[in-house]
């Protein structure tokens, strides 16, 4: 049937096709205007101001390889649903063209005259959710398609084998009637099979399929018989909300009185114009979805019993469960003006049939895959580039970094990103013709510094009293540690892997990272050796070496670069601070809640992957046992001020349990020691600055 042309202006793209000669190989498309190359390029633009009507696909591309033409588009339906239309002249009209072959997103066609104009179309309206007041309540509806025409007589014909219609216009592209409500049950379920598709109603136990379905499943008496798979891809009827919320005009409504007008002979055939018949379908024009025939020709079945609108606000409402009567909408050929109008609501028994009478059909629209984060949500001790994709390629992500949903309106996130600080990104993928995706979420941490406030605490012995400083959130990581180094220590018996904890590291070792670490960012290093300063390229090769050497390191308690923590403030800051709840463990009194050890693991962990303690620091009680500055040795008795230990000793102290610590190890009060010059698994560290300022 040859596609009308008006001046209904619809918010999808037209591709139009143009051929100066058959030599060309290339092709653009989407771009207007564009201009081709001398010399026979194929040149292609969009016309929006052309007037058109219909339901026309987004996006399509165009090729020319040899006399060989290909659009191409992103499907979201069956390649069954799309159309090819094309014309000689860009006014029209165009008629649908059969030419070509149906592929999956794409329509090839040989080349055959120099001047041709084609736009691709599909018989689904796509209607984006959205909420609606229907004068009785806020109704908000998921998205869905709606068939744009009223089921024709020949396509009721082509599914059930016969037509029931008669009398009151009779032809392929008129609207089928007489038609009851159960027969348009048993059509929509046939016309699923038929297309591959999962049929939507149920018949008791006796499934999907109508042929199986026990003689006078269809009497009046029988119809709440029916279920309804929502989550089916198939055919159905349209419920009572989706019929009127898609008359409206859906998220483009002009808030017309009838579907798509105020004036109702543009869009309808009712009693002062219809001559008693019924007419071709999309013979009027469509409304502000594409859609036509919403307000005139036939009056169309829904699938919900009828009954009162409830004066609740709904999400995608199926109406009441019991009844005796279906909910009949839309104006017919009989039919005043009054009952043409989008709220206009009356019902009919199923069993039922008119001369006025026919259906529409609608489809659930496809969701779009969920988003996926590249890397995903984790804890990270270096800026990550974060990339987001989705499984189908065509979609549009939009993000949010606000804690808020995103919407159609948020940024698009393109290109990859690099996130260096704490941050929650929300992710929703948008396709034209689908619903959008869920919400896919990811919560970034780094290994950034946290405040601890100056506070006394006791130490088992005598109260330790200690001024502000900064310590950082995680254990160093091997990535940390190889930035800045050039090398990682790790060991693939022990784990290997970027946001793993480093090891292999002994204490002079870690003095000299925190050293280069400070060069390398401008602050001034702590750590001194001898007279050798504080370049460690500067220190004697073995100055890291020998367990002897530890006391020739000396800390400039003052300077702003990284170090170790001392003891104090290792216990201090795993206590809680001054934000302290006396937990056993860092954080908690169930150990397994903040620490890997023995009873939970046999091996290294990314960092972060247990609950923080009161301050929000991680591990500090199980993964890695740390190194701290001070020299091994009992506490002394008396108060103390910002201690740093003894000068002379054999070890150092190093605080925490590692992954395979028994929990008596994992306190924040056990505290142990070891050589200076020890290299081994499950030792590590994390730094401190005193404070932020260069």
């Amino acid at each position: 049937m040859e596609e009308r042309m008006n001046s209904t202006k619809n918010s999808l793209a037209v591709i139009f096709l143009f051929l100066f000669a058959w030599s060309a190989l290339s092709a653009h498309a989407n771009q207007a205007p564009y201009s081709g190359s001398a010399g026979g390029d194929l040149v292609a633009w969009q016309l929006p101001s052309l007037p058109r009507t219909g339901v026309y696909v987004d996006g399509v591309e165009i090729s020319l390889q040899g006399g060989t033409l290909t659009l191409s588009w992103a499907p979201v339906l069956e390649s069954g649903c799309y159309k090819v239309y094309s014309s000689a002249d860009p006014e029209g009209p165009f008629s649908l063209d059969d030419s070509g072959t149906l592929g999956e997103g794409s329509w090839t066609t040989q080349v055959t005259e120099e001047r041709r104009f084609y736009y691709v179309s599909t018989d689904l309206a796509y209607v984006e959710g959205g909420t609606f007041n229907n004068g009785s309540a806020n109704v908000t509806l998921s998205g869905f398609y709606l068939h744009k025409h009223e089921v024709t007589q020949g396509l009721y014909e082509q599914v059930m084998g016969t037509n029931p219609s008669q009398n009151f216009g009779v032809g392929p592209d008129y609207p089928v009637y007489l038609v009851y409500w159960g027969k348009a049950v048993e059509f929509c379920n046939r016309y699923s099979l038929g297309q591959s598709l999962d049929p939507c109603y149920s018949y008791s136990t006796y499934g999907t399929d109508p042929d199986a379905w026990p003689a006078g499943w269809y009497s009046t008496a029988n119809h709440t018989n029916l279920s309804c798979d929502w989550e089916a891809n198939g055919y159905r009827l349209p419920t009572d909300m989706e019929w009127e919320y898609a008359a409206r005009g859906g998220k483009l409504s002009q808030g017309f009185t009838y579907s798509g007008s105020d004036t109702i002979g543009d869009v309808a055939w009712y009693s002062g114009n219809a001559g008693n018949l019924t007419h071709p379908v999309g013979t009027k024009d469509p409304n502000e979805l594409g859609i036509y025939d919403l307000s005139g020709n036939v009056a169309e079945l829904c699938w919900d019993v009828w009954g009162s609108l409830p004066g609740e606000d709904q999400t995608d409402p199926h109406g009441p469960s019991t009844g005796d009567y279906r909910v009949l909408r839309n104006g017919g050929r009989t039919s005043p003006e009054s009952q043409c109008e989008v709220t206009y609501r009356t019902f009919l028994g199923p069993s039922s049939s008119s001369g006025s009478i026919g259906f529409r059909v609608c489809r659930r629209a496809p969701k779009v895959p969920q988003p996926v984060f590249d890397p995903p949500s984790g804890a990270y001790g270096l800026a990550q580039s974060v990339n987001i994709t989705c499984a189908n390629p065509a979609a549009v992500i939009r993000y949010t970094t606000n804690g808020s949903e995103p919407t159609a309106e948020s940024p698009v996130w393109d290109p990859p990103h690099v996130i260096s600080g704490n941050l929650t990104v929300k992710a929703k993928a948008y396709l034209n013709g689908m619903e959008p995706s869920q919400t896919a979420t990811a919560v970034y941490r780094f290994n950034n510094p946290v405040f601890i406030a100056g506070g006394t605490f006791n130490n088992g012995t005598s109260n330790v009293t200690l001024s502000s400083f900064y310590l950082w959130r995680f254990e160093l990581t091997q990535s940390e540690y190889e930035a800045v180094t050039g090398t990682n220590p790790a060991s693939a018996m022990f784990g290997i892997g970027p946001n793993l904890p480093v090891y292999n590291v002994n204490w002079m070792e870690a003095l000299a990272f925190c050293n280069r670490r400070s060069i390398l960012e401008g602050l001034t290093p702590c750590y001194s050796y001898l007279s050798y300063g504080t370049d460690p390229d500067d220190w004697p090769y073995d100055a890291c070496v020998w367990p002897e050497n530890h006391t020739n390191f000396s800390c400039n308690w003052n300077a702003s670069g990284y170090r170790l923590p001392t003891e104090a403030e290792w216990e201090f800051a795993a206590r809680g601070g001054n934000a302290s709840q006396g937990y056993i463990y860092s954080g908690s009194d169930t150990i397994g809640d903040v620490a890997w050890y023995s009873g939970n693991t046999s091996f290294l962990h990314d960092i972060g992957g247990k609950s923080p303690n009161e301050l929000g620091l991680c591990d500090m009680s199980g993964n890695v046992t740390e190194l701290c500055w001070d020299i091994h040795a009992d506490y002394p008795a008396g108060p103390q001020t910002d201690p740093h230990g003894p000068s002379t000793g054999v070890y150092r102290i190093r605080r925490g349990g590692l992954y395979e610590s028994y929990a008596d190890y994992c306190r924040v009060f056990h505290r142990s020691w070891c050589s200076p010059a020890l290299r081994t698994y499950g030792f590590g560290f994390r730094v401190c600055r005193k404070t932020l300022a260069p």
